[in-house]
C-alpha cells in the first residue's frame, strides 16, 4: 500500500466563453489517482470538506481507486487554485487557503497509525508552505520515517510561502527524512538559485550552509 499525504483542492479552468469549469486536482490528489487507477492499493491522507466541491473530490478519488479511510472531513469549504493560462499555454496559479479544508490540517488531524507494510509519500505545495498543515506532515514524517519508505515532492510554489528561510529549513529537515525525492527545475531554482541545476541534483542536502 501507498499512502499519500497533501492537498486535494479544486482547480477553476478557463473554459472556452469567458468562465471557468471546476476540475478535482493538487498534486497529492492526482498521485493518488494516478496509483488508484493503476491497480496499486492506494490510500490518501487528506482534508476534504462536506461542501458540493469535496464532494466532487471525493466522487472522483472513490471511483480512482483511492481509500479515504484516514481523509478527515471539514466544515470549512474547499481550497480553490484558479488556473490562468498565457498564450504560450503556461500556467499561472492563484490560490485561495486561507479559511479552507487544506490550510486548517492540525497534527490532531494525523492517524494514530499507518498500516505497518505502506509506503508514504507527502507531496504538494501546501505541506511545506501553509501552516499548521506544514506542522503536521513534518511532524508525520518525524514519526514515520524510521518505519518506512518514505517519498517526497515539494512541488514548491514560491507565491505561497511567506518565509523563505524558513522553508527552506523545513525543506532541509526533511531531507534527512526521505529516501526518494522528486524535484522539477523550478524546485531546484528556487533551492540553489545560484547554482547549476545538475550540480544540485547530485547532491544529497543542496543546500548552503548555515
Amino acid at each position: 500500500m501507498i499512502v499519500v499525504g497533501g492537498e486535494a483542492l479544486v482547480d477553476l479552468v478557463p473554459d472556452r466563453v469567458g468562465g471557468y469549469r471546476p476540475l478535482p486536482g493538487g498534486s497529492p490528489a492526482n498521485t493518488a489517482v494516478g496509483l488508484g487507477r493503476l491497480g496499486t492499493q492506494t490510500a490518501l491522507l487528506a482534508r476534504l470538506a462536506d461542501d458540493r466541491l469535496g464532494a466532487l473530490l471525493r466522487d472522483h478519488l472513490e471511483t480512482s481507486n483511492v481509500d479515504l479511510g484516514f481523509a478527515v472531513t471539514s466544515t470549512a469549504p474547499t481550497t480553490l487554485a484558479v488556473v490562468d493560462v498565457d498564450q504560450d499555454g503556461v500556467a499561472d496559479y492563484s490560490f485561495y487557503v486561507d479559511g479552507c479544508a487544506d490550510g486548517g490540517r492540525q497534527v490532531t488531524d494525523l492517524p494514530a497509525a499507518l498500516p505497518p507494510d505502506a509506503a508514504l509519500h507527502v507531496g504538494g505545495s501546501f505541506a511545506l508552505a501553509v501552516e499548521p498543515m506544514a506542522t503536521a506532515f513534518e511532524t508525520l514524517l518525524s514519526r514515520e520515517h524510521r518505519n518506512r519508505a518514505i517519498t517526497l515532492d515539494p512541488n514548491i510554489r514560491p507565491m505561497l510561502i511567506d518565509d523563505h528561510a524558513a522553508a527552506r529549513a523545513r525543506l532541509r529537515r526533511r531531507l534527512g527524512m526521505t529516501d526518494i525525492v522528486k524535484v522539477s527545475a523550478d524546485d531546484l531554482r528556487w533551492i540553489a538559485p545560484d547554482r547549476p541545476v545538475h550540480d544540485v541534483v547530485a547532491e544529497r542536502t543542496p543546500f548552503p550552509q548555515t
